[in-house]
């Protein structure tokens, strides 16, 4: 929550708060499920792997949808077709397998370690 609060502008100019939430629910949903935030909004640069990331998934999310709304039936045609899609589904995997190798080096947490 305090990267959010940081985010926001100190000199009272408007800003696009729907993108800013976008950033803060990547963010914790990030650090939820996979266990280690995208830190978008703490990050600055447009090219981090959390932004990047966060890109990728939206959209590869709004691809998906748009076209399982328009021909469900056709879905898989459209998708294996789309260059840009397939770039995406690349830096969602590239992002995921970093996690899970972080993952995998953490020292494994034990009940007796747990307890204390």
């Amino acid at each position: 929550m305090q990267d959010f609060i940081n985010a926001l502008p100190k000199d009272g100019s408007t800003l696009d708060i729907q993108e800013l939430f976008s950033c803060l629910m990547m963010d914790i949903a990030t650090d939820v499920f996979l266990g280690e935030s995208t830190n978008v909004l703490r990050s600055a640069s447009p090219s981090s792997h959390g932004r990047t990331f966060a890109r990728a998934f939206e959209y590869a999310t709004f691809a998906i949808c748009d076209r399982g709304q328009t021909d469900p039936y056709a879905i898989w045609a459209k998708i294996f077709g789309d260059h840009k899609l397939e770039e995406a589904f690349g830096t969602i995997d590239g992002f995921l397998d970093r996690v899970v190798q972080n993952a995998l080096q953490r020292p494994k947490r034990t009940q007796a370690n747990d307890e204390t």
